[in-house]
């Protein structure tokens, strides 16, 4: 017997089910090929994000829900950033060709385009994924916002 919910308890339940935040992998399935290693000072060498192991032109998802805030290239690398406000952070994925339109909503699992060919260090077979907060060299890991029963770690080679 299937239970009938009332209409405000279905809208209520409606509201809840959209103000809960799901971050997802940009990459279903994809191994980490580089993690998230910060410099120690602003202005050293680290890795500011996250590379998920992709062939070219492969599907690309927001990791979560936010407004499309650039489209284009950022020294020679097809760029897409998406603003997250909920939170003040927003994420950049690199290389990868848009599907995606300046000023569009996305959700959690929206395509935004697929990884390029060619840009930057992960040309060719990898997407770069970083989260920033609000300031200028507010790097964040991406990997701590994201649902971890989707990402699968790649194991070291020793």
């Amino acid at each position: 017997m299937s239970q009938i919910w009332p209409q405000n308890q279905l809208m209520n339940l409606l509201a809840l089910a959209l103000a809960a935040q799901v971050w997802l992998s940009p990459v279903a399935g994809a191994l980490i090929e580089q993690g998230f290693d910060p410099p120690a000072q602003a202005w050293g060498v680290g890795h500011r994000g996250v590379d998920y192991e992709a062939e070219p032109r492969t599907e690309v998802l927001a990791i979560g829900r936010g407004v499309v805030t650039f489209v284009g290239e950022i020294a020679g690398k097809p760029v897409v950033v998406v603003n997250h406000p909920d939170l003040e952070l927003r994420s950049t994925y690199e290389p990868v060709t848009a599907i995606v339109e300046l000023g569009q909503e996305v959700l959690a699992g929206t395509p935004i385009g697929e990884t390029a060919e060619t840009g930057g260090h992960c040309a060719g077979h990898c997407l770069h994924l970083g989260l920033k907060g609000p300031g200028k060299n507010d790097y964040r890991n991406p990997l701590a916002l994201i649902d971890h029963q989707f990402v699968v770690l790649k194991r070291s080679v020793a």
